[in-house]
């Protein structure tokens, strides 16, 4: 049977960094059941799973249903001595499709952090490596809606070595160096020519003045040089900011700076960036406001601009959560300096513990989106509902059940109609 590119999508590669980091992490697990300091622990898990979709493609009109079979063995791992501290949770996802759709395959999930302590209370290194599942296009979240449509596995591998300098008993200098390597594996191949691979080698100088016990300032300098294979650019950022802590688990932060960002082929470009908030808790109720505008790492763009406005509002009860949020998003080229697109989503879940042993929770979310691209100023309006049960068979074993709905609709752009109703099974054993 001849698949489209689009079946494809999925490719069984080498893991990259995470091979490495995984084996030294297991180096050192061992090591550590012979070490008398050290703190460790390990918790394997395995989950099995059975998936139906009746739209796996997102295809408008050529509808095609799958059943996916999962086999998840997991670990989380977690190792500390007095040098050093390890903290790994990975968990490898075998995929078979039972009618074709897709070619079987596996996608990892990763997040790896080492701390070094290499000279006592002044030079550290900090190695960390993650890896999952990332939609493409990041104005929408596609691994919410299909296993295969519009995705790439992304490995972020970064090491940064740097000194922290007291030069009061309240102020604190930290420089450093970073790099970080981006890769994108398993990709669509109607979409593996748009994506860049990256990575960026940092050096950052930053002072904290603790004024208080509740306030805090900080100021600092940051120089990036981005390699893309597109567009290479240098990025030079000067901040200052603040965090003012005025109850418990409520608080003040409020920062700026300015970039400046030299693009080998098109040039210079000057931007202002921050960000303002506030999250005040009551006894049971928390509110939160939040306002930044940042750099986003992009799949397919050499720098994006994120201005996003953010209004969160949690009511906890002793069986009860309920979550509210809505966000306002506006996406810019940097490089270019045009505007891509604005986005108008709103969130909203409640989760409740029905008995010792069962919760269950309901969850939707709505966005419209508004493309500004040079041939497009079309909206597409994207709703996603769902619901998940779990019952705890034993202290070490779960079942649950998981469903969604997920519908898109554009006036404008033919492949953003579609539906796709996605439910699963699934049973997990912790070890």
């Amino acid at each position: 049977m001849t698949r489209s590119p689009v079946e494809r999508s999925l490719r069984t590669v080498p893991f990259g960094q995470s091979a490495y980091f995984l084996l030294l992490t297991a180096f050192f697990a061992v090591m550590a059941c012979y070490a008398e300091a050290a703190e460790f622990t390990i918790k394997p898990s395995l989950t099995v799973s059975e998936e139906y979709q009746d739209n796996i493609l997102l295809d408008p009109v050529n509808r095609r249903e799958d059943y996916i079979t999962h086999a998840i063995p997991a670990v989380v791992l977690y190792y500390r001595t007095p040098f050093w501290t390890w903290d790994v949770a990975y968990s490898l996802d075998y995929r078979h499709y039972g009618r074709g759709t897709a070619e079987d395959g596996t996608a990892n999930s990763l997040r790896a952090k080492n701390h070094t302590e290499v000279l006592d209370k002044v030079l550290f290194v900090d190695i960390s490596d993650d890896m999952a599942r990332t939609s493409i296009d990041i104005r929408r979240d596609y691994t919410q809606q299909s296993l295969v449509v519009n995705q790439a596995e992304q490995n972020i591998f970064t090491v940064n070595p740097y000194l922290v300098l007291h030069a009061t008993a309240n102020i604190a200098v930290t420089a450093g160096y970073l790099y970080r390597d981006t890769r994108y594996t398993h990709i669509s191949e109607a979409t593996s020519n748009t994506v860049l691979n990256r990575s960026d080698n940092v050096t950052y100088a930053d002072a904290t003045w603790s004024l208080s016990s509740q306030l805090s300032l900080t100021a600092g300098v940051r120089d990036t040089r981005d390699r893309n294979g597109i567009d290479d650019y240098e990025q030079t950022d000067i901040y200052s900011g603040l965090n003012y802590a005025y109850g418990e688990k409520s608080f003040l932060v409020a920062g700026i700076g300015k970039s400046r960002l030299e693009f080998e082929q098109t040039g210079r470009e000057q931007y202002w960036f921050g960000n303002a908030g506030i999250t005040h808790h009551l006894s049971t109720v928390t509110v939160a406001l939040d306002g930044k505008r940042s750099f986003v790492a992009d799949p397919q763009t050499v720098q994006t601009q994120l201005d996003s406005y953010t209004t969160t509002l949690r009511k906890e009860m002793p069986r009860m959560e309920i979550t509210l949020s809505a966000v306002k998003s506006y996406y810019r080229d940097a490089r270019l300096n045009i505007p891509q697109a604005t986005s108008d989503e709103v969130r909203g879940s409640v989760s409740h513990r029905l008995s010792p042993r069962t919760s269950g929770i309901v969850r939707g979310q709505y966005q419209d989106l508004l493309d500004k691209s040079v041939f497009l100023n079309a909206h597409t309006r994207t709703g996603i509902y769902g619901l998940r049960f779990q019952y705890n068979l034993s202290e070490k074993m779960t079942l649950a059940f998981d469903y969604s709905h997920i519908h898109a609709v554009s006036p404008a752009i033919t492949v953003n109609n579609y539906a796709n109703n996605r439910a699963v099974i699934e049973i997990r054993k912790k070890f």
